[in-house]
C-alpha cells in the first residue's frame, strides 16, 4: 500500500515502494541517477514554460514524477551511507527513513509551516533547494572522496543533504499534485 500526505499542520507521510532499478544499483550508479533526475527536472521545465508560461496537466505530472524518482534515489543512497559508513545512532538527522522491507520505505516528519509557505514556484524551489542540495552533496562527495575514505562525519553530513532534497521534493510534490503553483 501506497501513500503520501502532507496535512495542513505540516505532518508529512510517505509510505512508498522503491522502485526496483533503484536497489540494484551501485552507489556511484545512485549518483549518476540522481544527478540524471536533476537534469531532466530543470530541463523538462524549462521547455513547459518556454512554450505557453504556465505548467499544467500532463507537464505537472512528468515533474510530479521526477520528484518522486528523486526522493526514492536519495531515500536509497541515505540507507547506503547509513549501513557503510553511519555506526552509531544519529540524533543529528534531519529526517528518519524506516525500511519495511527490501522494496518499501515509510518516513514520518514535521514541517514549520514557513517551510511550506516558501516555495511558492516551481522555479524558485529549483534554484533555491534542488539546484543547491544537488550541487552541495556532490561537492560535499568529493571532498570526503579526496582521501578515498568516507568518515562518518563525512556521511552524516552527505545523509543530511539527502534529508534536505527528500523534504524539499516531498514539498513540492504535494504542491504540484494538490495546488496551482506560479511558475
Amino acid at each position: 500500500m501506497e501513500d503520501f500526505s502532507l496535512n495542513e499542520e505540516g505532518e508529512l507521510f510517505i509510505r512508498w515502494n522503491i522502485n526496483s532499478s533503484y536497489t540494484k544499483l551501485s552507489f556511484n550508479e545512485l549518483i549518476t541517477e540522481l544527478i540524471q533526475e536533476y537534469k531532466h527536472t530543470g530541463g523538462v521545465y524549462e521547455a513547459f514554460v518556454q512554450n505557453d508560461g504556465k505548467l499544467i496537466g500532463n507537464e505537472k505530472i512528468v515533474i510530479i514524477r521526477n520528484m518522486r524518482d528523486i526522493i526514492q534515489i536519495a531515500v536509497v543512497l541515505k540507507k547506503f551511507l547509513e549501513s557503510k559508513y553511519i555506526k552509531k545512532q544519529n540524533n543529528s538527522q534531519l529526517l528518519e527513513v524506516k525500511f519495511l522491507d527490501e522494496y518499501s520505505f515509510q518516513l514520518i516528519h514535521k514541517f514549520k509551516m514557513e517551510e511550506i509557505a516558501k516555495i511558492k514556484s516551481v522555479r524558485y524551489w529549483y534554484d533555491n533547494y534542488l539546484k543547491l542540495q544537488v550541487l552541495q552533496f556532490i561537492e560535499d562527495l568529493k571532498n570526503a572522496l579526496a582521501d578515498k575514505v568516507i568518515t562518518e562525519e563525512e556521511a552524516v553530513g552527505l545523509a543530511n543533504i539527502l534529508d534536505q532534497m527528500i523534504l524539499g521534493s516531498a514539498i513540492l510534490y504535494e504542491k504540484l499534485s494538490y495546488e496551482n503553483l506560479m511558475n
